[in-house]
């Protein structure tokens, strides 16, 4: 029971960081490369 709770706040979580990393790779193309 605690997994299905926590599921959808690593999902969440993990969809968070993507938007944020592909917003700096927009931003910042430089960034690509490291």
């Amino acid at each position: 029971e605690n997994s299905l709770v926590l599921l959808p706040l690593v999902l969440g979580h993990i969809y968070a960081d993507e938007l944020i990393r592909d917003r700096s790779l927009r931003l910042l193309p430089q960034r690509k490369f490291l």
